[in-house]
């Protein structure tokens, strides 16, 4: 559900040439993509799918980021105008995925402190990255 506006973000921050931005957004998007990769693979392969069936589907997932990169690029080229709206709806968008679904979910199983401990990491990381940017 939030590949595709994770791909738009980068996209969109390709579209604007700054390329040292663009591969700090890619790469924090990347870097949260790791975990969530294996969100994906350890219940699968848990649950029995084979290991080559799995990996397929975590491929099309990730395909979904492709896709929205380009959409985010083709905007930016389109009209650079749509820049600050493209990143508000993207980063709203994973904020409300994170807010709606993933808080809940990790808090729901008794894991509070770790999935908290890890959200905050996670923020501290962005933060960083943020201020390496400007």
């Amino acid at each position: 559900m939030h590949n595709l506006p994770e791909g738009i973000a980068a996209g969109v921050s390709f579209g604007t040439e700054d390329t040292a931005q663009a591969m700090m957004i890619a790469f924090g998007i990347a870097l949260q993509n790791i975990p969530k990769g294996m969100v994906i693979i350890g219940p699968m392969l848990a649950a029995g799918v084979s290991p080559a069936k799995t990996f397929i589907c975590a491929m099309i997932t990730g395909l979904i980021e492709v896709v929205g990169t380009l959409i985010g690029y083709w905007e930016v080229s389109v009209a650079s105008a749509i820049l600050s709206f493209a990143l508000a709806i993207a980063g709203g968008t994973m904020l409300y995925v994170i807010s709606d679904e993933m808080i809940p979910e990790t808090h729901a199983h008794g894991d509070e402190s770790g999935a908290t401990y890890a959200l905050l990491a996670g923020f501290c990381v962005m933060l960083v990255s943020d201020v390496l940017l400007k």
